[in-house]
């Protein structure tokens, strides 16, 4: 028997443990699909789950581009969304629904989608609830997937044009992580930093659509439910937001702190409050965030007040699941989480009330 001949059958076997080892693989494959389209209901589902679960959170935000800001709530837009009622006037600010406005000096809040109120109608964002416990007019100038750098630029061209009294500037962690990136869903503004001053770059934005590199795999694993509930729950990141972001530098702690800077002097000049709040996200376990601190430091080095509502909101939730869920609306605050955080702060201004009342006029 010749050596040739005895390799032909271990070949043979070598060869069919692969292809039965592909065929079980494809076979649980194949089970695992079923049994995740059978409990969401989408047995016979044929469109790219992926795609429509992004252009659904798209849906929640009506937009159009802005050549400095990448985009703004789209003026006179009005929707519901899953039974709640979005509605932007003229400026691009959201309203605050049926609310009187009370009298008093204006307030402007601005920042992301958590003053912007995702996922709650016009009446039960925190700037509306602020509105409804302080009798005075609150303006709701917040953008859904704002970074920090966004809403400093947006700050910039609302506070002339409406000359609030005082300036509520609202910001999470992630804003900050924001501010190192040209592109998050579309593209964006940014600041880099030279001889230790702010450079805006990437004005004015581009309104086209960044050419994705992964996107021949998107298109091809967002057919399979398997893959969406897996990498929903392993990758959540990865599967929604890698291919929907571009990072410009890694230098976002540092200009967030300078960005409080520009705050600090748009308040100085338009002679109005300023105060930075700091809300906690559902997804970040430990208050006071390090990509966060830059921020504080910088805030307490320059005196400006600041309202953070983190380590109150942390201490809150602490072994009190039922209250966490009654707070929350996925990962943003629902009407009841909204209503706390506009308590907290109309507690902190009575304690600012010199600030409050004369727009920061020292």
């Amino acid at each position: 028997m010749t050596r040739e001949t005895t390799t032909q059958p271990l070949f043979k076997k070598v060869l069919f443990g692969i292809l039965a080892g592909f065929l079980s693989l494809a076979f649980l494959l194949l089970c695992g699909e079923f049994l995740v389209r059978l409990k969401r209901h989408s047995l016979f589902d044929t469109s790219n789950v992926r795609e429509r679960y992004l252009k659904d959170i798209a849906g929640r935000a009506p937009a159009s581009h802005d050549p400095l800001l990448g985009y703004v709530p789209r003026p006179g837009s009005t929707l519901r969304y899953d039974g709640r009622a979005i509605t932007v006037n003229a400026q691009t600010l959201r309203t605050n629904g049926d609310i009187p406005a009370g009298r008093g000096g204006l307030i402007l809040a601005v920042g992301d989608s958590f003053t912007w109120g995702d996922g709650v109608s016009d009446n039960e964002t925190w700037p509306a609830c602020l509105q409804a416990t302080l009798s005075r007019p609150v303006v709701n100038g917040g953008v859904f997937g704002y970074g920090f750098d966004q809403t400093v630029l947006r700050a910039e061209k609302l506070v002339p044009l409406l000359r609030p009294q005082l300036l509520l500037a609202s910001l999470i962690p992630s804003d900050v992580y924001r501010c190192g990136l040209s592109y998050r869903n579309v593209w964006k503004p940014y600041f880099d930093i030279q001889n230790s001053s702010l450079v805006l770059k990437n004005v004015p934005v581009p309104a086209s659509q960044r050419k994705d590199p992964q996107r021949w795999l998107f298109d091809c694993l967002g057919y399979s439910h398997l893959a969406d509930y897996t990498f929903r729950a392993l990758a959540s990141q990865w599967w929604f937001e890698s291919s929907l972001r571009q990072v410009a530098h890694a230098r976002h702690e540092q200009v967030a702190s300078l960005l409080v800077d520009r705050l600090a002097q748009l308040a100085r000049a338009s002679h109005c409050g300023l105060i930075l709040v700091i809300q906690a996200e559902r997804s970040i376990p430990t208050p006071g965030d390090t990509m966060i601190l830059p921020v504080i430091r910088r805030a307490q080095e320059l005196g400006v007040p600041m309202i953070d509502l983190m380590p109150l909101t942390y201490s809150l939730f602490q072994g009190s699941p039922e209250l966490e869920g009654a707070f929350w609306h996925k990962s943003h605050m629902s009407k009841a989480g909204n209503a706390w955080v506009a308590k907290a702060i109309a507690t902190r201004l009575v304690d600012m009330e010199p600030l409050f009342k004369d727009g920061g006029k020292r």
